[in-house]
C-alpha cells in the first residue's frame, strides 16, 4: 500500500479505515462503544448503537449477529414491497386504508378481470378506427408516393432538407447502415451524398447524430466533396450542422457530362506538363553540364550571339511551316476539321449520358433505406428540377452590383482600381482579337469587304495592349499576373493572323 501522507485527510481516514474499528478487549467476544478509533465509520456506529442498542456499553457477537440477521430481513421487505404497485403509495395513504377501502378495491379488480375481453375489443376498435383515419395519408407515402412530390408537405420516411454549396436538396432520407446502403445506392445511378446530421437537441442528454442520404438531382458535382460543411432544417423547421462524409458518385446532368470529356483532357494535358516541367527542372543542370563540357573547346572560338541566332532562326522556320500548311488547308477547313473532332468527342459521351440519366431510378435509393418498391420511379428532369434548386433570396433581400473589394482596395491603395481595370480591359481584348481572327479565317473574304480592316484594327488595338503591358512591366519592374492572357495569347493570335494573311495572297 501507499505511504501515508499526513497532510491529505483522506490519506489519513484511509489508513484509519485500514485499522479495526477498537482495540481488543480482555473479553474478546465484546464490541465496546466507548474506545472506539476515529475513522469514517465512527459516526454510523454510533448511530447503529443509539438506534438499535441503546445505552449499552459493549454487545457480544451474538447480538450483532441477531440484529444484523434482522435488519437484513426488513431491507428485503421493503425492497419487496416497493416492487408492488402499493409501492407508489406514500405511508400516508397507505396509513389510510381500510378493510372497507380494500374490499371496494377487490372488487374493481374482479370487474376488470371479467371485463378484459371486452376492454381488448374496445383496443382492437381503437387500431380500426385509427388504421381507418391514416390509411389514406399511409397510401400517399409508400404508395402513390403523393407526398414526396408535394413540396408544401412532407412523406413519412423523408427526414428534412440540406442547405450545401448555394443549393437546396429537399429529399433527404435515414441510413442506418451505411455499409449496407452505399452498393444498392450506385446501382440506383444517382449522385448521392451522405451526410451527417448533428442534431442540436439531445435525446438522454446525448448528442444524436444521424447519416441522411441526399440525391443530388440537377445541377453538376463543383463544390461536393467531404468534410464539406452545411445546414440542415428538420421536419420542424429546425437548424443543425450538417457534413458530407461519403458520396456515391454518378452524372448529375448532361451538361456535366458533356464537359467531362474536356475536363479529363484538360486535367490529363497539365499532368503532363506538369510531370515534364519537372523532369525538366531536375535534368537541366546534368544537361546544361554534358553540353558544356562536350562543346566548349570546339565554341571557344565562336560568337555568343550565334547560339540565339540559330534557335531564333529554328523557331521562325516552324512558325514558316505551321503557317504555311494551314493557309494552304484553308479557314472553312480547319473550322470543318475542329467541328469535326469536337463531334466526335461529344456523340458518345452525349448518348452515353442520355442513357445513364434515363436509367437514374428513385425506387433504387428509397429502397436502399429499407422501403419496398414494387416498380422503377424514374428520375426525370422535372423530379430533378424539384428535388434539388437554388433556394431564391429572402425577401427584402438587396443585390449589390459594385464591386465593393475594388472601392476598399482603392480607399487604401488609389492606383489599384485602374491596375484592375487596365488588366479586365487586356483580358477582353486578348479574346476579342482572338475570336475575331478565327471568324476571319474560317469566312471567305469575298462575303465581307470590310474584314480586312476588322481584322487589321483588332490586331492594331492587340498590339497596343502588348505595348501596354511591356511598358507597365517596365515601370513596376515586375510583371503582373493579370496580364498573363495577352502574353499566352501572343503566340496563338499570330499563327492565325500569319494564316489569314497568307490566305489572302
Amino acid at each position: 500500500k501507499a505511504a501515508m501522507d499526513p497532510r491529505d485527510p483522506d490519506s489519513v481516514l484511509d489508513r484509519f479505515d485500514a485499522m479495526p474499528i477498537a482495540p481488543v478487549l480482555s473479553d474478546a467476544d465484546k464490541l465496546s462503544f466507548e474506545t472506539l478509533y476515529p475513522g469514517r465509520l465512527l459516526e454510523q456506529l454510533r448511530t447503529v448503537r443509539a438506534e438499535v442498542f441503546g445505552d449499552i456499553d459493549a454487545v457480544s457477537h451474538a447480538q450483532w449477529t441477531t440484529e444484523l440477521v434482522r435488519a437484513r430481513n426488513v431491507k428485503h421487505w421493503h425492497d419487496e414491497g416497493a416492487a408492488l404497485p402499493a409501492g407508489a403509495l406514500s405511508a400516508t395513504q397507505l396509513e389510510a386504508l381500510n378493510d372497507e377501502t380494500v374490499a371496494q378495491l377487490r372488487h374493481l379488480c374482479q370487474l376488470d378481470a371479467q371485463n378484459q375481453q371486452y376492454l381488448a375489443d374496445l383496443l382492437d376498435l381503437e387500431k380500426l378506427l385509427i388504421y381507418q383515419r391514416d390509411l389514406f395519408r399511409f397510401c400517399r407515402n409508400f404508395m402513390a408516393l403523393t407526398d414526396l412530390l408535394i413540396p408544401e408537405a412532407r412523406a413519412l420516411f423523408e427526414r428534412g432538407t440540406l442547405i450545401l454549396g448555394g443549393r437546396q436538396f429537399t429529399f433527404a432520407m435515414r441510413v442506418r447502415d451505411l455499409k449496407a446502403h452505399k452498393p444498392l445506392a450506385e446501382e440506383s445511378g444517382i449522385f448521392v451524398i451522405y451526410a451527417q446530421v448533428s442534431y442540436r437537441y439531445t435525446v438522454d442528454d446525448e448528442a444524436v447524430v444521424e447519416t441522411v442520404a441526399v440525391p443530388v438531382t440537377r445541377g453538376t458535382a463543383d463544390g461536393l466533396y467531404k468534410s464539406r460543411r452545411g445546414v440542415f432544417v428538420d421536419r420542424q423547421g429546425r437548424y443543425h450542422e450538417a457534413v458530407i462524409v461519403d458520396l456515391v458518385e454518378n452524372p448529375v446532368s448532361l451538361q456535366e457530362a458533356l464537359l467531362a470529356p474536356f475536363e479529363r483532357i484538360s486535367d490529363y494535358l497539365s499532368g503532363k506538363l506538369e510531370n515534364w516541367s519537372k523532369k525538366l527542372e531536375s535534368d537541366f543542370d546534368k544537361k546544361v553540364t554534358e553540353v558544356s563540357k562536350t562543346s566548349a573547346p570546339a565554341m571557344s572560338g565562336m560568337n555568343p550571339l550565334m547560339g540565339g541566332t540559330v534557335a531564333l532562326a529554328a523557331l521562325s522556320s516552324a512558325f514558316a511551316f505551321v503557317t504555311k500548311q494551314l493557309a494552304d488547308l484553308g479557314g472553312p477547313k480547319i473550322l470543318l476539321a475542329l467541328v469535326i473532332v469536337c463531334l466526335l468527342i461529344m456523340v458518345p459521351t452525349v448518348l452515353l449520358a442520355s442513357v445513364r440519366l434515363y436509367r437514374r431510378n428513385l425506387a433504387g435509393l428509397i429502397a436502399a433505406s429499407g422501403w419496398a418498391l414494387n416498380d422503377r420511379m424514374r428520375l426525370t428532369t422535372g423530379l430533378g428540377r424539384l428535388f434539388t434548386r437554388r433556394p431564391p433570396l429572402p425577401k427584402g433581400a438587396v443585390t449589390l452590383t459594385r464591386d465593393l473589394v475594388t472601392e476598399q482596395l482603392n480607399r487604401v491603395d488609389p492606383g489599384s482600381a485602374w491596375r484592375t481595370y487596365s488588366g479586365h480591359a487586356a483580358q477582353a481584348i486578348t479574346v476579342l482579337t482572338l475570336l475575331v481572327s478565327l471568324f476571319a479565317v474560317a469566312m471567305p473574304r469575298t462575303i465581307w469587304p470590310w474584314l480586312d480592316a476588322t481584322v487589321a484594327g483588332t490586331l492594331a488595338l492587340f498590339c497596343l495592349i502588348l505595348t501596354v503591358v511591356l511598358l507597365e512591366s517596365i515601370r513596376l519592374k515586375r510583371f503582373r499576373r493579370v496580364f498573363l492572357w495577352p502574353v499566352v495569347a501572343t503566340p496563338i493570335i499570330a499563327v492565325v493572323a500569319a494564316v489569314y494573311a497568307l490566305g489572302g495572297t
